[in-house]
């Protein structure tokens, strides 16, 4: 792998692996920072996927390692930073990628899929910054 603009650089990329077939945002963007010299944090709520992605960016000669949680978990995202900082020393760039849509209007919309649905694509963005800001 060439010298890239991210060398030296520590990257966490939370909803790293794709759900399903081709290539979601998460999936690009730690392949990508990857390919610039970034050593990334795979992180996801099951590892599955990602020690797939994380295959498949050793193959092309990047570094990557994978940490399974829920972001919508205090401890967890506390957890995915401890294992940035235990791996590779550093913290630069965290990706709050995890999110999900929501189904129907607001008029059939149920409180308990709202609720979650701001669990999911605010709270987690909240603790995962907060969790990664100290040690930026």
């Amino acid at each position: 792998m060439m010298a890239g603009r991210l060398d030296g650089k520590t990257a966490i990329v939370t909803g790293a692996a794709s759900r399903g077939e081709g290539v979601g945002n998460g999936k690009a963007m730690a392949i990508q920072f990857a390919r610039e010299g970034a050593k990334v944090v795979l992180v996801n709520r099951t590892a599955d996927r990602a020690l797939a992605l994380q295959k498949e960016i050793a193959d092309e000669g990047g570094t990557a390692m994978v940490f399974a949680g829920d972001m919508t978990v205090a401890a967890d995202a506390q957890g995915a930073v401890d294992a940035a900082l235990s791996a590779y020393g550093s913290l630069h760039v965290l990706v709050n990628n995890v999110g999900i849509g929501g189904g129907g209007g607001l008029t059939d919309a149920k409180e308990d899929d709202w609720d979650h649905l701001m669990q999911v694509n605010l709270k987690s963005m909240m603790l995962a910054t907060r969790a990664a800001v100290p040690a930026m």
